[in-house]
């Protein structure tokens, strides 16, 4: 049962009660059209003319105009311009709107904004497979889906003051509503919510793996640039070939230790200079916090295998702290 989204009932084409568990309160035509659109909408059965009609699944644009022809054949225009319909197995409810209820252009109004539109007949038909359904000189049975007006038995039917979902009707000639957009509100904006912390979530991934990839670039291009290989089409390459040159049988130390310093050095240390004469190295960073210091020296000692000592720590006026460490290979 719906008890999220507010039930109107409409009662002789044209007065409105507010519906709800404890009571039926008359509520002015005026304000039902300034309530939120998605409201339940329940239509006296006095102000249609019930039929009914069996027919195979079919694409809900072909339904209609199947229903249509099936009703011009049977009733007067004046009663099939405007129907609603509603669909179990294969067989159909058919309601058709009084005329006089269909040219009120208020009451289009307020079919125009309602989420569900229903009667009490199709709540019943909706939610029961067979039953008589009585109100004023009329009886209606329901065998299984199948709909035949038979004499009067008993009293009148109770009214509902609830809509099921299972009990809205396709209304062809209305607008499409917000169709009861209050009840999936709530799920919606949890949806919509998850979604957004999942991109801001994939967004900060991309922008931390990415900071890191340009800290390492630009440490890379300083030791080109020391190397004086900047320049050339293959500075790797080249700073390779330096090394070999100037190594003999070490001649990938240099390279080992760059290795070993990118492993022991955190997101929260920026290199900002390294300097490697014969088998002396020096370290120039920047962090944001003496820890982060001690903390990349100890790891920087295990990588190296040796002591990692600190030279020099200076606040800067930005906050950060630069410091240097040296080291032997």
């Amino acid at each position: 049962m719906d008890t999220t989204t507010s039930t109107v009932l409409l009662t002789g084409g044209s007065d409105f009660f507010l519906l709800t568990d404890a009571a039926k309160t008359p509520v002015e035509k005026s304000a039902v059209l300034s309530m939120k659109s998605g409201y339940n909408l329940i239509i006296d059965d006095t102000s249609f003319f019930y039929t009914g009609m069996e027919f195979p699944q079919a694409p809900k644009r072909k339904t209609d105009m199947f229903i249509r022809n099936y009703l011009s054949s049977q009733f007067p225009a004046e009663l099939t311009s405007n129907f609603a319909y509603m669909k179990k197995g294969d067989n159909f409810l058919i309601c058709m709107f009084k005329p006089d209820l269909a040219e009120n252009s208020e009451v289009m109004s307020v079919l125009n904004r309602a989420g569900r539109i229903t009667s009490p007949m199709a709540i019943r038909y909706g939610t029961t497979d067979t039953f008589v359904h009585t109100y004023a000189d009329t009886s209606i049975q329901s065998e299984d889906g199948i709909i035949t007006h038979i004499e009067k038995q008993g009293q009148n039917s109770p009214k509902p003051t609830q809509v099921p979902s299972s009990s809205a009707l396709t209304v062809p000639f209305v607008k499409a509503p917000n169709a009861t957009l209050g009840e999936y509100k709530t799920p919606l904006t949890v949806l919509v919510l998850c979604y957004v912390l999942f991109v801001l979530g994939l967004w900060f991934r991309y922008e931390y793996h990415d900071n890191k990839v340009q800290r390492a670039q630009a440490m890379l291009n300083r030791i080109y640039q020391q190397a004086k290989v900047a320049d050339t089409p293959n500075p790797y390459g080249m700073l390779k070939s330096k090394a070999e040159k100037a190594g003999g049988g070490s001649s990938f130390q240099t390279l080992a230790v760059i290795e070993q310093i990118s492993r022991a050095q955190s997101e929260r240390i920026t290199a900002t200079s390294i300097d490697i004469k014969n088998r002396s190295v020096v370290y120039e960073g920047k962090t944001s916090d003496y820890a982060f210091i001690e903390d990349f020296r100890k790891q920087l000692k295990k990588e190296i295998g040796k002591e990692i000592n600190l030279l020099d720590t200076k606040k800067q006026d930005g906050g950060d702290i630069a410091f240097t460490l040296r080291f032997q290979q």
